[in-house]
């Protein structure tokens, strides 16, 4: 629930074929593997994360203020979105219990949520800034390093549409009775050849 947990969700500006899910699933995985994320469990389309919060980290690291995290691969008509949602019990409870720590202190309850939203909201809003940045960066790493890769490897893979073309297509002219290529070739050559005879 908002603000505790956040959701995004980015379509991609490529068609992804559904073949692709496999490879772009296990690019989540060692992403989060990487900015040091642990329990991760792929089922299908859906990657869920964990953070540790005992782990030894810099304070720096993107991952310190979340709980957990999941990535949802979905196919709609043809275009595909992928969904981050992330939790962030653990960014308000640090908070929470040095402010009452304050208010107990102080006897100052107004102070004490001051003090609770001037520590939290800012870490709070950096945080959606950071993590929607972060699917930005997932979203382009996957259309150049997996689809557009695949595109190269196989330039026959639809993606963009199925009006594929193979150099030297014919079209069928059904008032002459033969295949004629498309930029009227053969045409051309008949019509030579009509005129060879008409001198004869």
């Amino acid at each position: 629930m908002f603000p505790f947990s956040v959701r995004y969700s980015q379509k991609f500006k490529k068609k992804v074929p559904v073949s692709l899910t496999d490879e772009i699933m296990t690019y989540n995985k060692d992403f989060i593997l990487q900015i040091n994320g642990e329990n991760i469990v792929i089922e299908g389309n859906i990657l869920t994360y964990k953070s540790g919060f005992l782990k030894n980290r810099w304070i720096h690291e993107i991952l310190v203020p979340v709980d957990s995290g999941s990535f949802d691969l979905e196919f709609h008509e043809g275009s595909c979105l992928l969904t981050y949602e992330f939790y962030l019990y653990r960014l308000f409870l640090v908070p929470i219990l040095m402010a009452a720590f304050v208010g107990i202190s102080s006897h100052n309850y107004l102070f004490a949520i001051i003090f609770f939203l001037a520590l939290s909201f800012p870490m709070w809003l950096i945080t959606l800034i950071r993590h929607r940045l972060m699917l930005g960066e997932v979203i382009m790493d996957i259309e150049v390093l997996i689809i557009e890769k695949k595109e190269k490897e196989n330039p026959f893979i639809q993606v963009d549409n199925l009006n594929y073309r193979l150099p030297g297509a014919v079209d069928w002219t059904p008032e002459d009775g033969e295949w004629k290529p498309e930029d009227g070739g053969c045409g051309n050559r008949r019509m030579e050849t009509g005129n060879q005879h008409n001198y004869t």
